[in-house]
């Protein structure tokens, strides 16, 4: 299998599920009890499969987007497997290595079901050039029992690798709200935060009341269409509605335009005090020096 990449220690980083464990009892809100779609499907459905090094990222997909973990050249090797991944092996970190590594092959025996899909995988830079088609349905049909002992023996009553594919934006959501992991830091960076700017955060989480405005606008016009005519004009009941929903559409208003103020200098806060102790600490590291 040639020279290891990585020693089990730095594999524990790049393997580890904690923090999707940390919210497991939630995963149902976020993702399908089932397997992922392999490969040739997802770009099928029109999907851009982005490369990832981080574990808790593996199948997680927003929009038109889905990260996929390569798969370390070290999980191919059965030597690799006895010596650091066994159940006998006394190392506190091998339970929670040996939980990454089992459930990132499970899933690629969902991603990789033909000729194509390895092809894919390959392209992609997921896999070994060198693997062959016949080498992995081998060494799947060989590791299928180790795996599904595994998912018996699992350290929670949900494993994330009882689904497949999680959707980012509900991950968010439930990182940032759960009593397991809410905090300030959870609050504005949730699981990923993939904007670099406020536009596009705005655009993405206050959309809603663009099309709640529009909806609110066509009943307005209606109501003055209405109040045009001779038979809606002398009615003393819709005059009361108009005039009510016409109050509230100006206090919904109102309402969105401070919530989306006091949304922007939250983050601006946030965002300028922890840059402020970045500088802070690197200050003061440096003059340690």
């Amino acid at each position: 299998m040639g020279p290891l990449y990585f020693p089990p220690s730095e594999l524990l980083q790049i393997l580890t599920l904690s923090r999707l464990n940390a919210i497991h009892q939630y995963l149902w809100m976020a993702g399908r009890p089932r397997p992922c779609r392999p490969l040739h499907r997802q770009l099928m459905i029109g999907r851009e499969v982005a490369v990832t090094e981080q574990g808790n990222l593996h199948l997680l997909w927003r929009e038109s987007k889905i990260f996929i973990k390569p798969l370390p050249k070290e999980l191919l090797d059965e030597v690799f497997w006895t010596e650091h991944l066994s159940t006998t092996n006394p190392n506190p970190d091998g339970t929670e290595t040996r939980e990454g590594a089992i459930g990132l092959l499970l899933s690629y025996s969902w991603l990789i079901r033909w000729k194509s899909d390895l092809r894919i995988a390959r392209n992609l830079g997921l896999l070994p050039k060198k693997v062959k088609f016949r080498d992995w349905n081998e060494l799947i049909a060989t590791l299928s029992p180790r795996l599904e002992r595994a998912k018996i023996a699992r350290p929670y009553p949900t494993w994330r690798y009882d689904y497949g594919e999680l959707r980012l934006f509900r991950i968010n959501l439930i990182y940032r709200f759960s009593p397991q992991t809410i905090s300030l830091n959870s609050l504005f960076r949730a699981y990923m935060n993939h904007y670099d700017r406020y536009t596009p955060f705005f655009e993405r989480n206050f959309r809603w009341i663009l099309i709640v405005f529009i909806y609110v606008s066509i009943i307005l016009n209606a109501m003055q269409v209405g109040l045009a005519t001779s038979r809606l004009a002398s009615s003393y009941h819709f005059q009361q509605i108009t005039s009510d929903f016409a109050l509230f559409s100006i206090f919904v208003a109102l309402c969105s335009l401070v919530l989306g103020l006091v949304v922007l200098l939250c983050a601006f806060a946030y965002h300028f005090v922890t840059t402020a102790r970045f500088l802070k600490r690197a200050v003061r590291a440096h003059s340690r020096e």
